[in-house]
């Protein structure tokens, strides 16, 4: 067959022998050549199932081909080729392979730079989390690049599957690579997620969620940190998404769609708290950039300050604090305009969720619980612009008093 190709346009050729022995052997022996600007490129017939050409041939290129075997359930697959240096998506599968039958075969092939760091990820949905359950159910996949195996046929892996390869991978010393596979669901308007980083107290914003307008939809994200940043992952999920995250090339958490409507995994080099001590952490989440007035402190039971934040008059979106505190009772307290949305987890927990106009004190710890016949009182007072004059007291129905604060005690 004759083909016209643009001239300078690099084109991929994909020979596929269903059988997998080329075009010769078992069922007779035949042959191909390939011609390109007048030239021969190659030539031959043993080639297994696959053979992959770039055209016209390049230095800087090298072919990529993939070998899917479906499973007995093709709609729960998908997969993406993600190059890492220009972080662009350069090929993906089919939106959850409806229609196909069980245990189709799928075979593609790409011209790839050479010097550029390539990224294949795979992901099974389905609720077991398990891959393709091995080769014994008939699934599996196998990678070429440059004519070579760099994956051999597999099907049993945990829920996602990463190979990195190409000739620019090498991470730099003092540093770690943290990949996030995502997934989507019928709700992806819906999801929201943040990878952001603690420094000295700092915390910055890594990678987070766009709008996700295709449903049923995989992602890829990666990023290279410091070797001693304390990393948090937050998803806002409404109960239809899931995510793997790999740190060091390692999985180290999954979370299968529809268990949490929010999930916090915190990881890395992280402050560990002492004996007696539990991690408080708080996210605020500015709507509009004009939020300003939000004040907030963290006490113990009498009343001592422990933590507090204000004024947010700069440009940023999200703000994060952690401090180890005691294991005892604790009160949290959060005024502001209702533009704004916190986040408190006390030991790795999620404590409240709301906004400053609920106008309501956290109470979370170690807090003595009421003992039979009694109950809990809580008071929460906003002083205004006096607050010496202010003074209050708690009566029981026979006269005792029970509580009380006089003039003079609010400064």
């Amino acid at each position: 067959r004759r083909e016209c190709l643009t001239k300078n346009v690099l084109v991929t050729l994909l020979i596929n022998d269903q059988y997998g022995d080329g075009v010769c052997c078992n069922w007779g022996n035949g042959s191909f050549s390939v011609h390109y600007d007048g030239s021969q490129i190659s030539t031959g017939n043993d080639f297994s199932n696959l053979r992959t050409l770039c055209l016209p041939p390049s230095q800087d290129h090298a072919p990529f081909s993939l070998d899917l075997t479906l499973d007995h359930t093709p709609v729960h697959t998908w997969w993406i080729l993600y190059d890492s240096s220009s972080k662009t998506e350069l090929l993906r599968s089919l939106t959850n392979y409806q229609g196909y039958e069980p245990f189709s075969t799928i075979r593609q092939a790409l011209c790839v730079p050479k010097n550029h760091c390539l990224t294949y990820l795979i992901g099974d949905n389905n609720v077991d989390d398990k891959g393709f359950n091995g080769l014994s159910e008939g699934g599996g996949y196998a990678l070429s690049w440059e004519g070579q195996f760099i994956k051999p046929k597999t099907g049993d892996f945990e829920a996602t599957d990463i190979v990195r390869f190409g000739d620019s991978c090498n991470i730099p010393d003092g540093k770690i690579i943290v990949q996030i596979v995502f997934y989507a669901g019928f709700m992806a308007p819906n999801v929201h997620w943040q990878l952001s980083s603690t420094e000295n107290s700092q915390n910055s914003v890594l990678l987070q969620s766009g709008k996700y307008a295709v449903t049923f939809s995989g992602h890829y994200y990666e990023t290279i940190v410091s070797a001693d940043s304390c990393l948090t992952f937050r998803m806002h999920s409404g109960g239809d998404a899931s995510y793997s995250i790999r740190y060091n090339e390692t999985l180290t958490h999954h979370e299968h769609r529809g268990l949490k409507p929010l999930s916090i995994v915190r990881f890395g080099s992280c402050l560990q708290c002492l004996e007696g001590e539990s991690l408080f952490q708080l996210l605020l989440n500015k709507k509009h950039e004009t939020t300003r007035d939000a004040d907030w402190f963290l006490t113990d039971e009498n009343g001592t300050q422990l933590l507090n934040g204000g004024d947010y008059d700069d440009h940023l979106d999200i703000y994060y604090y952690e401090y180890c505190a005691p294991d005892i009772c604790l009160n949290f307290f959060i005024y502001g305009q209702g533009d704004l949305l916190y986040e408190l987890i006390w030991d790795g927990k999620l404590v409240n969720y709301d906004t400053p106009l609920s106008n309501k004190a956290v109470k979370f710890g170690k807090c003595n619980n009421c003992a039979i016949g009694e109950s809990l009182f809580q008071l929460e007072l906003n002083t205004g612009w006096q607050p010496s004059k202010l003074s209050w007291k708690v009566v029981s129905s026979n006269g005792a008093v029970l509580l009380k604060k006089d003039a003079g005690d609010y400064a």
